[in-house]
């Protein structure tokens, strides 16, 4: 059984829509006049299932949420106790948010206000304000399209019938093109990141496909982004519909790492790439919840309705992965996790139509109920 979607009505939609502001249906504020938009879907996703996300940084927890028909992005710098809603008021995110953050903790947020927009808004927050830009392009649809090699950002984009890395200059509105291949004829997967620790080292997975036991269209860099090379990948066993796919915060150790999500009868098998080649799968009976820690280790959710959610902790240093553990205290469906070090971790909850925070001290096996985010203030 799948996990839950987030979906938020009635009473909710009007405090989400209160603590959204004053976001217009119209489109993105300070849009170009050849910004187009079309008929937004009837539930905002990426793919096939909606892209939550929550990540540790420097200042805190940052979390990527639904909140019909809107996303918004929340942070918390107490451990989940209090939140802060960082959406800027001009905007619609109907089509979903990616986040990345810099090593100094400057914050950049991407926007796609509407499927098809032809004109993306990125926004970066700093400590006076945010300021906005322009990605020429729609960016792709990723929970991970966005990401930082020190100070310099890229994006996934696709023009036409190409798919590209472009890096970013905030400061001109302009980018420059890093990479580009020929949209395959089966779309698959995609997202972009960058080692935290080693930010010259990176991988970006584009829509990648699996056929005669390897994946195509994966490429990594070892220059920060400079320049791109085609990576040979074993495919996952399985049924080689590849569903998702994940980059950790870090690589640990190593020079790239990223999961591959497979589709398996009913089940889902989840598998970590790394030089040192594929590792053991990790099934799950439901859609993977999947987050990760600043030591490129990585955390596996299993989130089936009704049943206690159980959590797997993939080790980059051993690349093997831990037995499930029962996530005790925890309430609700789950949507987002991630962990700031092995014990610590932040998890967000959709438990009786709210958004809560859950926090763990103990490498998941025990959680406690922090702040609301839809209690959360505009700052």
């Amino acid at each position: 059984m799948a996990r839950a979607r987030a979906r938020f009505g009635g009473a909710v939609h009007t405090l989400a829509l209160a603590a959204v502001g004053a976001m217009l249906l119209a489109g993105c504020g300070g849009a170009s006049a050849n910004t187009t938009t079309t008929t937004t879907p009837s539930e905002a996703t990426f793919g096939s299932y909606p892209y939550w996300n929550t990540f540790a940084g420097p200042d805190g927890y940052w979390s990527v949420v639904y909140l019909d028909p809107y996303w918004a992005n929340f942070t918390s710098s107490d451990g989940g106790a209090h939140w802060q809603l960082k959406t800027p008021t001009n905007i619609s995110p109907r089509r979903g948010i990616a986040v990345a953050e810099s090593l100094d903790a400057t914050k950049a947020v991407g926007f796609f206000a509407y499927q098809g927009q032809q004109n993306s808004v990125v926004f970066t927050f700093n400590n006076s304000g945010a300021n906005s830009f322009f990605v020429g392009g729609p960016l792709v649809d990723a929970r991970q399209s966005l990401a930082f090699s020190a100070q310099q950002l890229f994006a996934l984009r696709q023009v036409h019938a190409a798919l590209q890395i472009v890096a970013v200059n905030p400061a001109s509105s302009s980018f420059e093109l890093r990479y580009s291949q020929s949209l395959p004829l089966t779309s698959g997967p995609s997202a972009i990141g960058f080692n935290s620790n080693n930010p010259q080292d990176g991988v970006a997975i584009l829509s990648a496909t699996s056929a005669s036991g390897s994946v195509a269209n994966v490429v990594t860099t070892t220059d920060s982004g400079a320049t791109w090379n085609k990576l040979d990948v074993r495919a996952p066993s399985g049924s080689g519909d590849l569903y998702d796919a994940y980059i950790p915060q870090s690589f640990g150790s190593n020079s790239y790492e990223f999961l591959l999500v497979d589709r398996v009868a009913k089940s889902y098998e989840t598998v970590v790439e790394t030089p040192g080649g594929t590792s053991a799968p990790q099934a799950s009976s439901a859609v993977p919840v999947i987050g990760s820690d600043p030591n490129g280790d990585v955390v596996l959710v299993d989130n089936v309705l009704g049943v206690t959610p159980t959590l797997s902790i993939y080790s980059a240093r051993s690349n093997s992965w831990s037995p499930p553990v029962a996530m005790g205290g925890f309430q609700g469906a789950i949507e987002s996790i991630a962990f700031s070090n092995p014990d610590s971790g932040m998890a967000i909850s959709n438990f009786a139509d709210n958004l809560r925070a859950f926090s763990t001290s103990d490498g998941g096996k025990t959680w406690i109920a922090r702040g609301a985010l839809l209690s959360a203030t505009n700052g």
